[in-house]
């Protein structure tokens, strides 16, 4: 997986997750190119869950969010796809990462579905507990923020 920080960006896994979004978005002509957009400041919160994050990252996020959050959906609804956290973690992280710069709205019910999907996941990863129950608290996290307000 290679991971290097405590983000849920900070993988190599998660990075190679985010340029095949991005290429799916240039390729679907909508283009990945953050062009004039001021980028702002990271917001502390956000960083300390994902990581570092780039500037083009998080106004890609605001110029086409419901492209981006799209993408990131219909990986995060593929997680039944992967064995355990190993294989999952990458596409995980980028996504739920994503969507939480996009702000985008997510339904309960497909919540609820990645949530067991993510407790599958967490369950079939036996090894390296201390590691992978730090990285579930920053994924609880992320989904928990995903929620929609009552």
């Amino acid at each position: 997986m290679g991971t290097w920080g405590e983000g849920l960006f900070e993988s190599d896994d998660a990075l190679d997750t985010i340029d095949e979004l991005i290429d799916a978005l240039d390729d679907a002509d909508v283009g990945a190119d953050t062009g004039d957009i001021e980028s702002g400041e990271a917001d502390p919160e956000l960083v300390a869950l994902l990581g570092d994050v780039s500037p083009d990252l998080r106004a890609l996020c605001r110029r086409h969010p419901k492209a981006v959050a799209t993408a990131c959906a219909a990986h995060l609804d593929r997680l039944g796809e992967h064995d355990d956290l190993y294989e999952a973690a990458g596409p995980l992280g980028a996504s739920l990462g994503l969507l939480l710069l996009c702000d985008a709205p997510v339904p309960a019910p497909r919540l609820h579905a990645w949530r067991a999907a993510v407790r599958h996941l967490d369950e079939h990863t036996p090894d390296e507990r201390e590691f992978w129950d730090a990285y579930m608290q920053r994924v609880h996290t992320a989904l928990t923020l995903l929620t929609p307000a009552a």
